[in-house]
């Protein structure tokens, strides 16, 4: 990947009926700090007044974009989302979900000094006063190699959310709409 200052930041949203959410979700990311990003919503065929919302919050703040999904699930947004991206790094969120406005200034911060394809942070479960850390890694605030530390990866939730990805990553990536409960149970072939 080459070297860009101010590198963009593309933040795909998949929505499914969450107009509840979207404003105060996408408005987390219109106050980050990093200012080099995109926010592709993709409307999962939503039958509530999330597409409304959307586009209020995209006049609001033109670096939202509204997509209208193809086919149905969260995994096929986040596809969708991928392809209409232009940023040399992706994230992901739900639409209930919300970002600290410092956070992606903090992750291009460690992406562009170390380089690194994949950064994961922390991610809490917050309900009214209630927070529950999620994600507790083993190694925090240092960059890690997963071809000389694999365990490391054992470590790395499988949720495409609360992570950093170089872009060039997942360019090539479809997401299949695989059953969560699913995912430990695949078969290995040898």
């Amino acid at each position: 990947m080459s070297f860009v200052i101010d590198p963009m930041v593309s933040i795909v949203v998949p929505c499914f009926n969450a107009e509840l959410y979207l404003k105060e979700s996408l408005g987390s990311l219109s106050r980050q700090t990093y200012r080099n990003i995109e926010v592709i919503v993709v409307d999962d065929f939503s039958t509530d007044n999330s597409a409304n919302v959307i586009r209020d919050c995209s006049l609001i703040d033109p670096r939202i974009k509204y997509i209208k999904n193809i086919s149905k699930g969260a995994n096929t947004a986040r596809s969708v989302g991928v392809l209409y991206s232009s940023g040399q790094y992706l994230a992901f969120m739900d639409a209930d979900d919300r970002w600290d406005e410092g956070a992606f200034a903090l992750l291009m911060k460690i992406a562009t000094e170390s380089r690194a394809d994949l950064i994961c942070c922390n991610m809490n479960s917050v309900n009214g006063d209630d927070v529950t850390k999620l994600y507790c890694y083993s190694v925090l605030n240092e960059v890690v190699s997963a071809k000389n530390d694999c365990k490391f990866l054992l470590e790395v939730p499988p949720t495409a959310c609360a992570k950093l990805f170089s872009a060039s990553l997942l360019k090539d990536v479809i997401f299949d709409d695989v059953p969560f409960t699913q995912i430990g149970m695949l078969p290995i072939r040898g």
